[in-house]
């Protein structure tokens, strides 16, 4: 059945009812693939190029508008781990882990070095610091650059002063990259308020004052490397830190 008038068009459509109870009765222990992604030490992105390969097979899909959706049975976590032949990490292996994800130096932009660097430095006893303080350290070293006239980063990045003075922007900005970068590997987590940050359960029972003073060496000599052909790594004076270890 189909009318119009002058503005509308609109058509009778065969609508099939969800049963969200059965719904949830089938599919409600499943996996999505992030979570997939999590738990394989991977990237969605990763997973998703899989399925369009039909190198993997989700047990449920389903699309709304643009966007697929997949859904994993948990078993198929260890299934896929040993088809694509990746280590199996827990919290057994999560410092290894962290210093492997560390020494893969993978910076499209410095992001992820600076949020380590203004982490560390206000780190407390608890392996937790305060965001609001993380945060603000983060975009004085950005801004510092843009005053002594140097680049603040490659020309893709997006860290103007008016951007830089959005507080909006810039916690939008931390969050999706690089916290959840570290998050994602479950190294970092933040409180459901976001009022603190820090290093996870396990990790942090790893973590002594030789690792603090190592992983600032890393991050300050990466930082120099990063910066070398754009202006240098600027004034990293912001980045001391107090020993509580």
């Amino acid at each position: 059945m189909e009318w119009r008038d002058e503005h509308l068009l609109e058509k009778e459509m065969d609508l099939q009812e969800v049963d969200i109870e059965t719904f949830e009765s089938i599919y409600g222990d499943y996996i999505s693939s992030e979570e997939l992604a999590r738990e394989l030490f991977i990237s969605t992105d990763t997973i998703t190029a899989w399925i369009k390969k039909g190198e993997i097979v989700p047990d449920y899909s389903t699309k709304l508008g643009r966007v697929n959706y997949y859904k994993f049975k948990p078993e198929r976590v260890e299934e896929i781990r040993v088809l694509k032949n990746l280590k199996k990490r827990d919290e057994t292996t999560i410092l290894d882990d962290f210093w492997e994800f560390i020494e893969e130096r993978s910076y499209s932009l410095s992001y992820k070095i600076i949020f380590i660097l203004a982490l560390i430095k206000n780190l407390e006893k608890d392996g937790e610091a305060d965001f609001e303080k993380v945060k603000s350290d983060y975009i004085s070293y950005y801004r510092k650059r843009l005053e002594d006239g140097l680049p603040v980063d490659k020309k893709s990045c997006p860290y103007t002063a008016e951007y830089l003075n959005s507080d909006k922007e810039m916690i939008r900005n931390i969050i999706v990259n690089p916290f959840e970068k570290f998050e994602r590997k479950r190294f970092i987590y933040y409180g459901k308020d976001l009022k603190n940050i820090g290093f996870s359960f396990y990790l942090w029972q790893k973590v002594d004052s030789d690792f603090i003073k190592k992983l600032k060496n890393k991050m300050l000599e990466d930082l120099e490397n990063y910066y070398k052909d754009l202006g240098g790594e600027g004034d990293t004076s912001i980045f001391k830190y107090k020993n509580l270890l």
